[in-house]
């Protein structure tokens, strides 16, 4: 019987030892777990963070995008009014342009005449001091 007896205290040694084997790595394993799950928890925090960064960047990239979209709106509103602007003075420099042809032109028809109405005066001032000395002639002969 002490043979069947050291044989079972042997046996529930060893079962023991095995228990507490069992147990330290069940121990160690429920550490890695519990590590585990507290980095899975601060990834998933990293994880929250960098995606509500993300949408912020969205954000702001849409914001960027629709204010340079406004930007170049304004800008070419301003563009096509500088270019009416240009336009509209390029035809006020033609019209005056053609104005001052009209002028000239009328200016010189001006002159022409002045210099034709001078010479007729000129002429007519000749023949008046002729007509004046053939009449003085006449009152001389007369007298």
């Amino acid at each position: 019987g002490l043979s069947k007896t050291d044989k079972d205290v042997s046996k529930l040694l060893r079962n023991l030892r095995e228990a507490a084997e069992h147990r330290a790595r069940l121990k160690a394993a429920t550490t890695e777990v519990k590590r585990l799950h507290a980095e899975t928890q601060d990834q998933e925090g990293v994880l929250r963070e960098l995606s509500a960064q993300e949408q912020s960047l969205r954000r702001q990239l849409h914001a960027a995008g629709a204010r340079a979209a406004e930007l170049e709106a304004r800008q070419r509103v301003k563009r096509e009014a500088a270019e009416r602007e240009m336009e509209r003075w390029r035809q006020a420099q033609a019209d005056a342009d053609k104005e001052n042809s009209q002028l000239a032109e009328e200016l010189d028809k001006v002159e022409d005449e002045k210099r034709h109405l001078e010479r007729k005066l000129v002429e007519g001032q000749a023949q008046a001091t002729q007509e004046e000395a053939k009449f003085e002639e006449e009152r001389e002969a007369v007298v």
